[in-house]
């Protein structure tokens, strides 16, 4: 085909896409289409199942029928409407803006970069923050690790729970005015160096996640064999080349949050518990790791930072459509968003120890509870 066939091509089907969008744009002002008004916690709860218990979970049920009252909901709602989530950016109890989608729509594509930092946003109305940190709850006292991306927030909780804490959350926590903890369903990534820091997920893997260590320990054997040969360069050193990123790829293993709860033979991480402390982590380049209490207002701070980031895709919508309305001026909304959480934030800190970890990553994840655990 052509330079200028593909160039038609392109030209006809965004066309036609464009024709699509001001067709749907059409029926839903004259009122033919309306989808069934949902409530943003059940918005919430209809997204969260649709993604993460529909998706994540995978089926891995652990031979229980029975289901979450929240799940109840969200079948309802796929059953009478089409995917649909409410959005409260301003903490007010409306939600002022929200977005829908088509069925078939590959949301799967969007959720992580969109759909999850709405829905995180949302929680502001129901006096929560999601913080850009994993929990766990020992003999009753919540504990969120937070920091960076890569900074071993997973890592250093799963180390608390083969000690014996229970699992609660990983990657993102819900922080709620009274001091509360609760799960943001996100699947775990469990890479494959930390088995040997943890003997008890190590026993308990699901089989998946086995076959996909053993794979990725297989690839990793054939790309050193290969190692030389490749340097003749060809066919094998771009078969190599593939092998190596392949076997990169599968270093890490991805578990949904009832299956890594499973794995430990605890129950899926569906309640809450008290915030007694937050671990924040803080990379260096090397040493061991060295831990000191920290003021709960920097620490706010650092959080609040840390989630804007993790959400700059979403966030820089909000400039989109201050371009488009051409609207001069006004207050910048991510720094909005940061603002309100960082005072929500300090405040819940206020009661509860707040210790920094300085340490480099990867490590031993043990050798940073041992330098935490004094401060607990």
């Amino acid at each position: 085909m052509s330079a200028g066939s593909v160039g038609k091509v392109r030209l006809g089907r965004q066309r036609h896409f464009e024709a699509r969008i001001r067709a749907q744009h059409k029926r839903q002002r004259s009122g033919t289409e309306r989808a069934e008004e949902v409530q943003p916690q059940q918005a919430v709860d209809t997204v969260i199942r649709q993604r993460h218990y529909r998706q994540a979970e995978g089926g891995h049920r652990q031979g229980s029928n029975a289901q979450p009252a929240h799940c109840e909901r969200a079948h309802a709602a796929e059953a009478t409407c089409r995917p649909h989530v409410e959005i409260a950016t301003d903490g007010q109890a409306q939600p002022t803006g929200a977005f829908a989608a088509e069925r078939g729509f590959p949301l799967g594509r969007v959720f992580g970069r969109f759909v999850r930092p709405a829905l995180q946003l949302a929680a502001f109305g129901y006096g929560a923050v999601a913080v850009h940190g994993s929990a766990v709850v020992a003999d009753g006292r919540g504990i969120v690790v937070a920091g960076w991306s890569e900074a071993g927030k997973t890592e250093t909780a799963l180390a608390l729970v083969e000690e014996g804490a229970t699992f609660l959350s990983d990657k993102w926590t819900l922080v709620f005015d009274d001091g509360s903890l609760a799960c943001f369903p996100v699947p775990i990534g469990v890479r494959r160096w930390l088995l040997r820091y943890a003997p008890a997920l190590r026993r308990s893997l699901p089989r998946g996640a086995r076959l996909q260590f053993a794979a990725a320990a297989a690839g990793e054997a054939a790309a050193h064999l290969t190692a030389s040969l490749a340097r003749r360069g060809g066919v094998v050193a771009a078969t190599q080349a593939a092998v190596a990123e392949l076997a990169t790829l599968a270093q890490r293993a991805s578990l949904s949050p009832s299956q890594l709860s499973a794995a430990y033979g605890q129950p899926p991480p569906t309640g809450r518990a008290p915030l007694t402390a937050l671990v924040l982590l803080t990379t260096t380049a090397d040493g061991r790791p060295q831990a000191e209490p920290r003021d709960p207002a920097w620490a706010a701070r650092r959080l609040a930072r840390s989630a804007t980031y993790e959400r700059r895709d979403y966030l820089s919508l909000s400039e989109r459509a201050r371009y488009v309305r051409d609207v001069d001026g006004g207050a910048d909304t991510a720094h909005l968003i940061e603002d309100r959480e960082e005072r929500h934030l300090a405040s819940v800190l206020a009661s509860a120890r707040v210790i920094e970890v300085r340490t480099p990553f990867p490590t031993d994840p043990r050798r940073i509870v041992d330098a935490a655990r004094p401060l607990l």
